[in-house]
């Protein structure tokens, strides 16, 4: 942190106004959260983990069990207060999919990204959201691609896709392909899932 209270984060600054902390009591009733999904535009991390298997670059999916998307997806959770976008998604990666990553810096910021959902998960279910998902890129070796395992109820399932094949898969998400779209460029990936 400079003496600006400015920390250089992944393609953006974030500013730092004395300490920050979240205590037990500041967490919100179901009912409470349902009244901020309705009047707020909410922040989330996703990661698109990429390993390296068979000369082919792969990209990790998971399928979703509840709305705002019930289908396949990135992983991802909504940012805690203070937290820095790296912070979240080494959080909810453990919590989420049983990889523990504590060095931030081989985070890469792929863009954020505005999603505007009819439904969600928070009840009053059919009055939807407004997200801003930061994307992060997390390339992983082998050893922790043997070792993602789903955990908790937010996915039924995970796949390893070549990121080309999802931009022409029909029935997923515009806004996947249009994420994985931007991944191809950022890496530079040909048609035959090369770098």
């Amino acid at each position: 942190m400079d003496s600006n209270g400015e920390v250089k984060k992944i393609g953006f600054r974030q500013y730092l106004t004395g300490h920050f902390s979240l205590r037990p009591s500041d967490y919100l009733s179901e009912e409470e959260l349902g009244l901020v999904f309705d009047g707020f535009v909410l922040a989330f991390v996703n990661c698109i983990l990429v390993a390296q298997d068979k000369r082919l670059m792969k990209m990790l999916v998971v399928k979703r069990i509840t709305e705002p998307w019930a289908n396949w997806w990135l992983p991802g959770a909504k940012m805690v207060p203070g937290e820095s976008f790296e912070e979240t998604a080494v959080r909810f990666l453990k919590r989420q999919l049983n990889l523990a990553t504590e060095d931030r810096s081989r985070f890469q910021y792929l863009g954020t990204y505005a999603f505007v959902w009819e439904k969600r998960g928070i009840p009053p279910t059919g009055h939807g959201c407004h997200i801003l998902s930061t994307i992060l890129v997390l390339k992983i070796d082998k050893e922790e691609m043997k070792a993602i395992k789903i955990l908790g109820d937010e996915y039924s399932a995970f796949e390893w896709v070549r990121p080309e094949i999802i931009v022409i898969q029909a029935g997923l998400h515009k806004g996947l392909a249009g994420c994985v779209r931007d991944l191809i460029e950022f890496f530079g990936i040909t048609k035959s899932g090369r770098e």
